[in-house]
């Protein structure tokens, strides 16, 4: 497919660098109340839910709390 591109929402300025690593084209910061992240959160939630898209989630153990928050 082409013409296609894959964007990564999470909170944290932090986090786009995971996105990328994990092959996201754009990232929105969720909490960061810029206009681009208020105008295309909305159409991102409603694109993932059409097209079937799930969340990647970590595990890691309780001792590794304050890394995982990081």
């Amino acid at each position: 497919m082409t013409g296609l591109g894959t964007v990564a929402l999470a909170r944290g300025a932090g986090e786009a660098v995971f996105a990328e690593q994990r092959g996201a084209h754009h990232y929105i910061h969720s909490t960061s109340g810029t206009p681009l992240g208020d105008a295309h959160t909305q159409d991102t939630m409603a694109f993932s839910a059409l097209r079937g898209t799930r969340p990647t989630a970590e595990t890691m153990p309780l001792d590794r709390t304050e890394e995982a928050y990081r």
